[in-house]
Parts: C-alpha cells; structure tokens; sequence
C-alpha cells in the first residue's frame, strides 16, 4: 500500500470519527430539544402560576411566565445548534464519499486491456 493511499486512509478514519461524536452530540441534542418542548407544552396546557424548576440538585419554585421564557430559549438555541451539527453532519459525510472514491480507485486492479 502506497504512502499516500496510507495517509487518505488515515484521513477517513478521522473523518469517521468526527462523523461519530456529530452524530452522538445531534442525539443528545435532539433529546434536550424534546424534553425542552414537552415542558413547555406541559406548561401551556396547565397554565400554572408558578412552577418548580430543577437547578443543579435543589429544586425551586419560579413564577412560570420566567420558567417559559427559559425554556423557550432554550429551545432557540437547540435548534441553532442542530442545524449546525446538520450542516457538519452533511459535510463530513460528503468528504467521507469523495474519500471512499478515492480509495476505491486506488485499490482497483488496473484495466486490462487486449483486443481478442
């Protein structure tokens, strides 16, 4: 195996690897996004006056309308976050296929040739 088809390989596993942690902060991500908006829906359904909020192992009570601008917040600033995971999810997937071309070319058996 030549130097250079050596150093593309390598370059594809780091780009596989990259693919992986995009892939495992997207599904954190997602989850924190769907956890965010359950609250909120819980909140709007109820309508409560104040609300109890969980801010490192105490819990505390906090008026709702504050609690819901929070969370709606929050909410923003997943979906920001996605659509950039996404944006590099679809990158780094590009560069993998035009990586993978590239060694499959390198290991296909030349063309032969001969007029029969």
């Amino acid at each position: 195996m030549s130097e250079e088809t050596k150093n593309t390989l390598r370059e594809f596993q780091e780009y596989q690897q990259q693919l992986r942690m995009i892939l495992t902060q997207k599904t954190q991500l997602e989850m924190r996004f769907a956890e965010t908006k359950k609250a909120l829906d819980e909140i709007s359904k109820h309508n409560p006056s104040e609300v109890y909020k969980i801010v490192g192992q105490v819990m505390l009570k906090t008026d709702s309308d504050k609690a819901k601008k929070g969370l709606d917040d929050e909410a923003e600033i997943i979906d920001v976050r996605l659509k950039s995971l996404k944006k590099q999810e679809t990158s780094v997937n590009n560069k993998l296929k035009a990586i993978q071309e590239k060694l499959e070319g390198s290991f296909k058996p030349p063309a032969q040739g001969g007029a029969q």
